[in-house]
């Protein structure tokens, strides 16, 4: 029996608790004021003001890369499509837009790597990756270095012993002399470019990287035939396929080995493997201790190649493939909580508006919201006994990543 009565005794007193709770909650919410909740043209005027004023807006979308393998900061070379040119990417990643081109390093696998851009938020472009020197006749980053003459590749030393040296250019059986040259370092990337009327030519070092990538650009309406010629390092093997594969003799006698295919991979000490558009005309010299190479590509519209250096073998690379496509856009649209200004006089001028208001904004997360501050607040109390009109908005806040997140906007006019 007395524990009977201790349990009602204690239930009464939750309840007494409980309803000192509510009656305390509301008299903090609601202020000894007649308080009327009329929507009058004031307000309306007041909640469009703040919106117009505070509200932005930007555009969503995704890039999917599709991969035949994995690759770590692997260079992303793609035409950009979408009408857009202020972008970030939502995970940090850093890019450039070049000539139509988006380019960024992407961590890629063998599933669809998805990745957020947003648009349309005045961002500025900082490049954090390190251990990339370009300068106007070299480019150097982990354990390869490329060095340029007139801003064409002439030479590449990989793990500290050169490659391939005294690299020629031919076009159409003439010696390829640019007439425009420029050099740029985007902080990841160094990128060389030469041309001459409607040929031009670009190298690509990246950071992180040991290749060097190569694009061409030339008309539609020319048949063009660029010829490379190098020394090489002395390469014990070649390997196309299980058909075209074998060993530089390095006799007294000049040997020649010839054949047409889209890659090849040199190796000995090191492997250098070049990828190529299309079939190309390799065209090996070996005697004594010297290797040369000429290589005769057709060239029409975009072409890609490119030389990348590795340890091993033909079995220690893999060429990585990849397509990529641009997902559905959409406009995202909110206030942006780091542009708001609790200068209410500075306010009452922008927007022409001189009654007497407040405006507090709230993190709209749990019911209990009002006990605590405003995150922003515009205005004072200051109305005394008037007659106050009041409103609550539901609205998000978008920040600069793109977030949205809920805010409960309340309006007072008075």
């Amino acid at each position: 029996m007395n524990k009977r009565g201790s349990s009602q005794i204690d239930w009464i007193v939750s309840m007494a608790i409980f309803m000192m709770f509510i009656a305390w909650f509301f008299v903090f919410i609601t202020p000894q004021i007649t308080i009327s909740a009329n929507s009058d043209t004031k307000l309306l005027s007041l909640k469009n003001n703040f919106y117009e004023e505070f509200s932005w807006e930007m555009t969503k979308f995704t890039l999917f890369i599709e991969s035949n393998g994995t690759a770590n900061f692997e260079p992303i070379i793609i035409d950009y499509v979408p009408n857009r040119t202020d972008l970030k990417f939502t995970d940090g990643t850093n890019y450039i837009l070049w000539n139509d081109k988006l380019i960024f390093l992407g961590n890629i696998s063998d599933n669809t790597r998805t990745y957020w851009l947003l648009d349309g938020t005045g961002y500025n472009q900082t490049y954090s990756y390190q251990g990339i020197v370009v300068e106007n006749d070299v480019a150097s980053t982990q354990n390869l270095s490329v060095k340029f003459r007139d801003y064409l590749p002439t030479s590449a030393t990989y793990a500290e012993e050169e490659k391939f040296e005294d690299m020629e250019f031919d076009v159409n059986g003439l010696d390829f002399s640019p007439t425009a040259t420029k050099y740029e370092d985007f902080g990841f990337v160094g990128i060389y470019s030469v041309g001459t009327g409607d040929f031009n030519h670009t190298s690509m070092v990246f950071w992180g990287n040991q290749e060097m990538y190569n694009m061409i650009t030339a008309s539609n309406n020319n048949n063009y035939t660029l010829k490379l010629s190098m020394n090489l390092d002395t390469f014990s093997n070649y390997y196309s396929n299980n058909y075209y594969f074998g060993e530089f003799e390095f006799g007294t006698a000049v040997d020649n080995t010839n054949y047409a295919f889209d890659y090849i991979t040199l190796y000995g000490d090191q492997a250098l493997t070049m990828y190529f558009d299309g079939y190309v005309e390799f065209n090996f010299t070996d005697y004594n201790d010297t290797l040369m190479l000429d290589i005769s590509m057709p060239v029409q519209d975009d072409y890609i190649y490119k030389f990348v250096f590795h340890d091993g073998n033909y079995d220690d690379i893999e060429r990585v493939e990849y397509d990529a496509r641009f997902g559905t856009i959409k406009t995202i649209e909110g206030i942006y909580l780091d542009n708001i200004t609790t200068n209410i006089t500075h306010l009452q001028n922008e927007w022409n508006f001189y009654e007497d208001f407040q405006i507090n904004i709230y993190n709209n997360y749990s019911i209990y919201q009002y006990l605590e501050d405003p995150i922003y607040q515009i205005g004072s109390y200051n109305y005394g006994s008037k007659s106050v009109n009041t409103q609550t908005q539901d609205l998000y806040s978008l920040d600069a990543e793109g977030n949205l997140n809920p805010i409960n906007v309340n309006y007072r006019i008075w």
